[in-house]
């Protein structure tokens, strides 16, 4: 889909310091982009939305399931769109976190596709674009659903998401509802409505560059056992996947934070119950809202008992009218506090002027490489093993399994190639 330019993005990588990504990444020059528009900002960067031309006129390459395996197809769209985020050189380990996991099968994540430098001279990654915005914007803008089974697919989607993270060894530490997105189409040439994590490991970069107390995140989505300066683990991803499925239902932001529902709560719940649910959602609500991180489910746990919910009923209309009171209530608080905010900007203020209360965590949540400045060690780690891979070839990302150091086209037995490195 994006071949040549070789050459200079070996040489941007050498100037980063990143030049053992080289064989997992492309180079797109700026100006092959179209209507550049900002999509977003952050605390640390400016994330872009653009779109490019086919370079064939059989539209982008996609995967297409074949009698055996997999083979090479094209979706006839000559168009397609694109994230640009910019790199912060000062969390430069970003863009190697988001190659190890757009290279090592691991599919909760929106894929990096490769580099491109802006006008200004920032570097920016090329991500997949998300079309159908993230779960945030969903709940803001759609109605409440109508039918359970609507809200059990999409607490299933965004379980299995995390669950992947969680079996690669991975700690999310900033699940919010703005860092689940949703698409409509893969790779792999399937459609549907599929969830992806964003910015996974970026309070880990964040923390690691400051070098001192504080943890980044947006503050009513923190779990409890950070204000009381314990570690992050799992279990806290599991305590902020349970606001999820409460913000899915209801549409709207918990109120406070935590640590004042905890206090503030007889039943030390983070919000409350929703009337009218089915008791098997609530009871897993209150599992993932357990104060004590050792008493939650895990992510195999949630997602067992998610499907094993079925297809649901219609949304009683009790449940409906406490929803849209919830909201109305919600809708007036915003309006009496306009500068409220709920975007990044705001939350990295507000856990700065709390740093005092939390403890720094600096260690990577990834297997066998503390993510250097190289693939190095992550590549002693892939070989041997058996691991579902993206590699970029003849500008065509195609999935493949490695094992004993070798490339094999998933489900065929001919070789393919070997590692890099």
């Amino acid at each position: 889909n994006h071949p040549g330019h070789e050459d200079t993005l070996r040489f941007h990588l050498a100037k980063l310091g990143l030049l053992d990504l080289a064989d997992y990444l492309v180079w797109i020059p700026y100006e092959s982009f179209n209507d550049v528009q900002v999509l977003g900002k952050g605390g640390f960067s400016t994330v872009y939305k653009a779109w490019l031309d086919s370079v064939d006129s059989r539209g982008f390459a996609v995967l297409e399931k074949a009698d055996i395996g997999w083979k090479v197809g094209f979706d006839g769209e000559m168009k397609a769109h694109f994230a640009l985020k910019e790199v912060n050189l000062k969390l430069i380990q970003e863009v190697v976190l988001s190659t190890y996991l757009a290279f090592c099968g691991v599919l909760s994540t929106i894929g990096l596709i490769g580099l491109s430098q802006g006008p200004s001279g920032h570097y920016l990654m090329i991500m997949d674009y998300a079309e159908e915005g993230s779960l945030e914007k969903r709940c803001m803008n759609n109605p409440p659903a109508t039918h359970w089974g609507e809200i059990f697919d999409m607490a299933r989607d965004m379980a299995d998401r995390l669950y992947l993270l969680h079996r690669y060894g991975l700690v999310h530490k900033d699940l919010h509802p703005g860092n689940v997105v949703f698409r409509t189409r893969t790779y792999a040439a399937r459609t549907g409505l599929f969830a992806r994590l964003i910015d996974v490991g970026l309070s880990s970069v964040v923390e690691s560059s400051q070098g001192d107390d504080g943890i980044y995140g947006r503050l009513p989505y923190l779990p409890i056992e950070v204000f009381d300066r314990q570690p992050y683990t799992s279990a806290s991803d599991v305590y902020c996947f349970g606001t999820l499925m409460w913000q899915l239902v209801v549409g709207i932001p918990p109120n406070g934070t935590a640590a004042s529902a905890v206090a503030e709560r007889t039943d030390r719940m983070r919000e409350e119950m929703i009337p009218g649910a089915p008791e098997v959602y609530l009871d897993l609500l209150r599992d993932c809202w357990q104060t004590d991180p050792a008493r939650r489910p895990t992510m195999a746990d949630i997602l067992w008992r998610l499907y094993g919910m079925g297809k649901g009923s219609a949304v009683a209309e009790e449940t409906t009218k406490w929803i849209e009171g919830r909201r109305a209530a919600h809708k007036r608080m915003m309006h009496l506090d306009s500068e409220e905010s709920t975007d990044f900007e705001f939350f990295e203020m507000a856990t700065q002027n709390l740093r005092s209360q939390f403890h720094p965590y600096k260690t990577f949540k990834v297997p066998a490489s503390q993510l250097k400045a190289n693939l190095s060690d992550v590549q002693d780690d892939l070989r041997g093993k058996k691991h579902l891979r993206v590699l970029r070839h003849g500008g065509l990302r195609a999935r493949v399994c490695a094992q004993d150091g070798r490339i094999r086209v998933r489900g065929s037995s001919r070789l393919q190639g070997s590692l890099p490195g």
